[in-house]
């Protein structure tokens, strides 16, 4: 073999090389970037693409969506958002369920909505914990199923809920 053969051949190797190793053989595969929890990786029919979550998100390997960062174990550094100091530790027991002493009883009139009381009410729409029902009157939320109760959720700015997935995603990957 002539020494310019042998100079094509290894010029078109490391050519070659760096598109061979951004390919992927799973379409719609994610993983999480290792060396920020704000990136991942998606495959996009053969192709991996470098995406970053919006503002105030993190890749959540978990569910494979971007979610909020205090929701994400590989990014804990932040507490859930809170009038609370930032430099205070962040509380073992969630917000909701501690009592405060700010909290007084509502005034003897206080209507409470009917849309408020049927979201804490069992449903049978819910027959497994943790489901994911779509929002026919939203994109931007969702319905998740805890303990025989429909929760209203809504999908972190940016997203929308795509229901062939059943999570939140960027709306330009949505079908």
């Amino acid at each position: 073999m002539s020494v310019e053969l042998k100079w094509i051949l290894v010029s078109i190797f490391f050519i070659v090389t760096p598109v061979i190793s951004e390919r992927c053989y799973r379409h719609g595969a994610y993983k999480r970037d290792p060396r920020d929890c704000r990136k991942f990786y998606r495959c996009n029919w053969g192709y991996v693409q470098h995406l970053t979550c919006p503002e105030g998100t993190a890749f959540n390997p978990r569910y494979m969506v971007c979610d909020y960062i205090w929701r994400v174990s590989e990014c804990q550094t932040k507490c859930p958002p809170s009038s609370r100091d930032p430099n205070e530790p962040c509380p073992r027991t969630p917000p909701i369920l501690r009592k405060d002493p700010s909290c007084r009883k509502p005034p003897h009139n206080t209507r409470i909505s009917a849309r408020s009381f049927s979201e804490s009410l069992p449903d049978r729409r819910c027959r497994s914990s943790n489901a994911v029902l779509p929002n026919p009157s939203s994109n931007s939320s969702y319905f998740l199923c805890l303990e025989n109760k429909i929760l209203l959720k809504s999908c972190p700015p940016g997203l929308t809920f795509d229901h062939f997935k059943n999570r939140c995603d960027w709306s330009f990957l949505s079908l």
